[in-house]
């Protein structure tokens, strides 16, 4: 029951594989990993190799632990879950190699938050809708209700129908006029446009200075305002491949609606322009 992954790729997620009853097995260090650390784990405990395409620009590449899988006839799982868009995703990691992939059903679908799509080998994916039914396995847990599986094959046509480009440059667009609105402000030091390398999203990160007593107070007074508004702060929550900066909030554009980011930023205004705290 042993599933192998790379320390560069630990995170708090990888427990969903140690709920499943699985043992994990980490290998190489928090900065890098070597193929023969990855070949050396692998023994008649192992169940699978665990990939997750968040980290793939440290350690083993998915190349290169598809190869190795191959050789050993182990089976490779790669978590996929943000890699929506682009919708070339869905076939692309199965195509490099991959035996199952799992997305989100909700982040770039913008479907139920608790559904997600388990693709790859025929004969795993039995194996995994075993534990559905009847009443007993693992997976009755995790039971997911017709409805949202309604709502997730619909957020997925509506999805896969979609101009990525033209959503792209919309979320860009919002992203563009955030920063140059608060850049007028005196109580914010810096401001960047963020582009995700894979165009999943756009994000503003604005780095407030010395005038603002706790940055930590603007981020929940804004949560407390009419509209809340939830903007990403260590205080509350950080990716955890990121290096939290305490003095730096980021607004990502990916989920607002036109007209949303007039109310985010008249709120910061409003909010810069009086003593916070």
């Amino acid at each position: 029951n042993n599933i192998i992954i790379q320390k560069v790729h630990k995170c708090e997620y990888n427990n969903s594989f140690a709920v499943a009853g699985a043992n994990l097995v980490y290998i190489g260090t928090e900065k890098d990993c070597i193929p023969k650390e990855l070949e050396a784990a692998i023994n008649g405990k192992t169940a699978a190799l665990a990939f997750c395409i968040e980290g793939d620009d440290k350690g083993l590449s998915l190349r290169k632990v598809v190869e190795i899988a191959r050789a050993h006839d182990v089976p490779l799982i790669v978590d996929a879950a943000s890699e929506l868009p682009p919708r070339s995703n869905l076939k692309r990691y199965i195509a490099e190699g991959a035996d199952l992939v799992a997305f989100s059903g909700g982040k770039g679908i913008l479907g139920p938050s608790d559904t997600g799509i388990l693709c790859g080998r025929r004969d795993l994916i039995k194996l995994a809708t075993v534990q559905m039914l009847p009443f007993t396995g693992i997976g009755r847990g995790a039971k997911v209700d017709r409805t949202q599986i309604i709502g997730m094959l619909e957020a997925l046509r509506i999805f896969l129908e979609e101009d990525e480009e033209t959503r792209f440059e919309g979320w860009m667009t919002k992203a563009q006029w955030i920063a140059k609105e608060l850049d007028k402000l005196p109580m914010v030091s810096g401001k960047e446009v963020d582009v995700d390398k894979r165009k999943r999203g756009v994000r503003v990160l604005i780095t407030l200075n010395e005038r603002v007593p706790s940055t930590a107070d603007v981020v929940f007074n804004l949560r407390k305002g009419n509209p809340s508004i939830w903007v990403n702060h260590p205080a509350s929550f950080h990716a955890h491949w990121e290096k939290p900066n305490p003095n730096k909030i980021s607004i990502n554009t990916r989920m607002l609606k036109d007209g949303e980011e007039k109310i985010i930023v008249s709120a910061l205004k409003k909010m810069l322009g009086r003593k916070v705290g």
